[in-house]
């Protein structure tokens, strides 16, 4: 895998808990 795409995982992942933490 790529840094780049290691990073959109890492952001993609970071949301759905916000949203987990958020709800």
């Amino acid at each position: 895998m790529e840094d780049e795409e290691l990073q959109v995982l890492r952001a993609k992942r970071l949301q759905e808990l916000q949203a987990q933490r958020g709800a």
